[in-house]
């Protein structure tokens, strides 16, 4: 019991560090004159109407200046306070996904710090409390994940995806997970097609808020798809996806190859839904956000690596993580503190994904010669 109120009390000081360490945005800094936060602001101020001139998609994300619109006095402070509420749920939600999926409290933590430090990531939604449909969208996926590994009905999973479609539409990729996971635990095809029975309301709200909501310049689907698609030729496209979304655990999956097998391959759902969020990037250009769905299963192998190679053993060398993960998370715009230019971002981030590689090694080493001593 005391290990567990410690791990607690340690994954709430983290949740806070990490909050007050991203900070937060100045909306009327003009180099943030583009972003399409001023949408958001819009479409609060119109609550309980609905802001025509909007451009798809973020018109239909609807839940985030819903929420504030009706229960603030909006602005900024409006956004931050619902921020923090659902930044502080969300690591609560995760931490006990990772639990339930088999991760020691420890490397559950490990995990979460990880995902919290991340400034693409969860540092991203804080900063830019505007986004707070992103931020919901990472805390139902979060709790879609925890009931799923719990067993429950599809009807509270079918509760929760309609109420996460009100928030971002990547949710939906949750629907095709659920009836591979189905599958995964031996239900008949015919079963697992029943399950998805369950979602019926929130494809019909998916669609219907698409038919029903007037928008004025955007994208479709295939518009965006056609004109986002050719990124995929660009060497920097494919870094800010898998490395640099990452930083500093980018290069985990290829040092413990033989645990992806075990993770996700044993687990065919984990890597559907990591295949279908990869698909998801070719919607749009902001590669490294784009990814962050995939925080789910990604920072949960990282966790599972950790339980299966002992990383989490060798107590006196956790200074050498700690300082890649405090590198790793550094950005000159993304702070409350923003110090440096991108090229710092860049070198620091460098730095910490070769930190982080020589702590593994370091580690790993240490194992094996304790070993052999051992034998000895």
């Amino acid at each position: 019991m005391k290990k567990q109120i410690r791990v607690s009390v340690l994954a709430l000081f983290l949740t806070v560090l990490a909050i007050f360490k991203f900070g937060t945005i100045d909306a009327g800094d003009p180099k943030f004159s583009e972003f399409d936060l001023h949408a958001y602001i819009a479409m609060s101020e119109a609550v309980p109407g609905i802001v025509a001139e909007c451009s798809s998609p973020f018109a239909y994300r609807l839940m985030g200046p819903w929420l504030v619109g009706l229960f603030t006095d909006g602005g900024l402070k409006g956004f931050y306070s619902f921020a923090i509420i659902f930044g502080a749920l969300l690591s609560f939600a995760f931490y006990r996904y990772l639990r339930i999926s088999g991760l020691s409290s420890e490397s559950s933590l490990l995990a979460l710090a990880m995902f919290l430090f991340n400034s693409n990531f969860f540092g991203f939604v804080i900063w830019n409390s505007y986004q707070l449909g992103d931020l919901l969208s990472f805390f139902f996926l979060a709790i879609l994940f925890w009931q799923m590994e719990k067993g429950k009905s599809g009807l509270l999973l079918g509760g929760v995806l309609f109420m996460g479609i009100l928030a971002r539409e990547s949710v939906v990729l949750f629907a095709p997970t659920y009836f591979v996971f189905c599958l995964e635990k031996g239900h008949s095809l015919k079963k697992a097609l029943l399950a998805q029975f369950w979602f019926l309301p929130a494809a019909i709200l998916f669609v219907g808020i698409r038919m029903g909501i007037p928008t004025g310049a955007g994208e479709s689907l295939l518009e965006a798809i056609m004109q986002h698609g050719v990124k995929l030729g660009s060497l920097e496209t494919w870094y800010r996806l898998f490395i640099n979304a990452f930083v500093p655990v980018s290069f985990f999956p290829l040092i413990f190859f033989r645990s992806v097998r075990s993770y996700f391959w044993e687990h065919p759902h984990r890597i559907i839904f990591a295949l279908l969020v990869c698909l998801s990037t070719l919607f749009g250009s902001d590669n490294e956000r784009l990814m962050a769905p995939v925080f789910i299963v990604y920072y949960g192998f990282i966790g599972y690596a950790a339980d299966a190679h002992g990383l989490l053993k060798n107590k006196k060398l956790l200074w050498l993580l700690v300082l890649a993960v405090v590198l790793g998370s550094h950005h000159h715009i993304i702070a409350r503190f923003p110090m440096g230019s991108r090229n710092l971002t860049i070198v620091l981030s460098l730095v910490s994904l070769l930190l982080a590689s020589l702590w593994v090694y370091i580690v790993l080493k240490s194992e094996v010669r304790a070993q052999h001593l051992e034998e000895e």
